[in-house]
């Protein structure tokens, strides 16, 4: 057995006892998890990319959010170049050998900062999140720290529109837990309290309730910096987990949450991803194919509703 399907089989045997954990106990081996895995895509990078690169690498997505909430998910990496001549192609080559490597995403996405606009997927879609979520693994780290303040930049600049990002992510997922809500169907069922999932796509869970809260609050940050009210420098310091930024947006004015409501919404994402890992964890050991599962009514009518309603008034 190699180092890396041994490596995969410890993951789920430790994910598959996830559900039984407390929050605080939850949160601490998902962090554990996701750490050991990107410190296992940092060492390869390293040894990999010669000291005097110009180019970045990071990861983004959960793994950037120190939430990996099972291996069906593997390591999304963002090429960042200064330019395209920048890029050497052997050291593009270098990294495309990892992809054998089932814990890496086998599709990368290139950035060229005198080109590309990084609020931006593949130039087509405004998604400030994914460079937002960015955490650097390897390379040039002043090239890091360029393609944050590029999208500092675009945002304070409006060279990206907010108002697509908002109707074509938040708006979606906002009427999705609304349609969730008034029972007229979807992948949450409240009155039976069950929950179908589908690894391709990862709906229900993953887009109902988790891309609900992540959405809003990254909107909530890029109209802070429109308004002039994060610097740069306060920009660059947004924390990289979901709590943490809830209350760093919180102590900054930037949202307006009660304490019970800030709780409240802690424990409900909290509760959808102990529920997402259990779900991935079932689909996975069923080679992909789509599950349900019951949870207890009243925790997931009241998960639903709180960030309904929370992520309604911070939208």
């Amino acid at each position: 057995m190699s180092a890396c399907s041994l490596q995969q089989d410890l993951f789920a045997q430790e994910y598959a006892q996830l559900g039984a954990s407390s929050p605080e106990i939850f949160w601490s081996r998902v962090s554990d998890l996701t750490q050991r895995v990107i410190q296992t895509a940092k060492n390869q990078l390293s040894s990999l990319i010669p000291s005097d690169t110009l180019i970045a690498i990071a990861t983004t997505g959960s793994d950037s959010r120190f939430e990996k909430a099972g291996l069906d998910s593997p390591l999304e990496l963002i090429i960042i170049s200064p330019t395209r001549e920048s890029l050497p192609e052997e050291t593009k080559n270098k990294v495309l050998s990892l992809l054998t490597n089932p814990l890496i995403f086998p599709d990368i996405e290139y950035v060229f900062l005198d080109t590309d606009r990084v609020g931006m997927f593949g130039n087509k879609k405004v998604i400030p999140t994914r460079a937002l979520d960015a955490y650097f693994l390897a390379g040039n780290r002043d090239t890091f720290q360029a393609y944050k303040k590029q999208l500092f930049s675009e945002i304070q600049e409006k060279t990206i529109k907010l108002a697509l990002f908002r109707k074509e992510f938040i708006r979606p997922a906002l009427k999705a837990i609304e349609k969730t809500m008034s029972n007229s169907g979807g992948y949450i069922e409240l009155q039976s309290g069950t929950v179908q999932y589908a690894q391709k796509g990862g709906r229900g869970i993953k887009h109902d309730l988790l891309r609900t809260v992540q959405y809003p609050l990254a909107l909530a940050l890029c109209y802070a910096v429109q308004q002039n009210k994060c610097s740069s420098e306060q920009f660059l310091s947004f924390p990289q987990t979901i709590q943490r930024r809830i209350s760093w947006l919180r102590e900054r004015g930037h949202i307006s949450l009660t304490d019970e409501k800030t709780r409240a919404l802690f424990s409900a994402y909290t509760q959808a991803t102990i529920w997402y890992a259990q779900l991935n964890t079932l689909s996975q050991q069923k080679d992909g194919e789509p599950v349900k599962l019951s949870f207890p009514q009243e925790s997931l009518q009241q998960a639903v509703q709180t960030i309904q309603t929370t992520m309604k008034e911070i939208s």
